[in-house]
C-alpha cells in the first residue's frame, strides 16, 4: 500500500560506501527491519477484526532479493501465492472489491442481452461495492515518522558497529 523509498541520500551512500558490500546489506537490512516494527504494530491494531485472522497474518518480510534493493515490508498473507491460507484477502479489504455473483462471459452475455431484449426484461446487477479499508495504509502514515527516526537511529548504531569490526585492534 504505502512505501518509502531512500533513493540518493549523498550522506547516506557516503558512509555506506566505507562498507564492503555484505557489511552494507548488514547495516541497512538491521536499520529497516527495527524502523517498520512501529508500523507493523499498528496495521495489526488497524486490521478490521472478525475472527483475527487478518491480523494474525500481517508480517514483516525482507524485500525480494535484488542488486539494486535491500529492505523489509509489511503485507498480508503468504509469500507462497496459495491463496487457501489465512488473511489472503488483506488486498481485498485494503483496496475494495466488489460482492455478490460475477457476471457471464462476453459472448453469453450478449446472447443474453439478445434475448433480454426480444422479453423486454431489465438486466440487474448484483455485485455491489465493498469499499476499502487502508489500515495498512493509515498505519504507514501514521508511523512514517518515527520510522525515519528509528531507522536513523538504528543506521548509526548498526554503521559504528560494522566498522569497530573492521578496524584493527590496538
Amino acid at each position: 500500500a504505502a512505501s518509502v523509498v531512500m533513493v540518493g541520500d549523498k550522506q547516506l551512500q557516503a558512509r555506506l560506501n566505507e562498507l564492503a558490500g555484505p557489511a552494507q546489506k548488514r547495516v541497512v537490512k538491521k536499520a529497516t527491519r527495527a524502523a517498520l516494527k512501529p508500523t507493523l504494530a499498528q496495521a495489526r491494531r488497524n486490521a478490521p477484526r472478525q475472527s483475527g485472522k487478518l491480523a494474525k497474518s500481517v508480517k514483516l518480510r525482507a524485500l525480494k532479493r535484488s542488486r539494486s534493493r535491500i529492505g523489509h515490508r509489511v503485507t498480508t498473507g503468504d509469500q507462497s501465492g496459495d491463496f487457501s491460507v489465512k488473511g489472503f484477502y488483506g488486498a481485498f479489504v485494503e483496496f475494495g472489491h466488489k460482492s455478490g455473483k460475477r457476471s457471464i462471459g462476453i459472448r453469453r452475455a450478449q446472447a443474453a442481452r439478445n434475448k433480454r431484449k426480444q422479453k423486454k426484461l431489465k438486466a440487474s446487477d448484483t455485485r455491489q461495492d465493498v469499499k476499502p479499508n487502508p489500515f495498512m495504509k493509515r498505519a504507514a502514515d501514521a508511523t512514517k515518522r518515527q520510522a525515519a527516526e528509528i531507522f536513523r537511529r538504528e543506521f548509526k548504531t548498526s554503521f559504528d558497529a560494522e566498522v569497530a569490526k573492521l578496524s584493527p585492534k590496538t
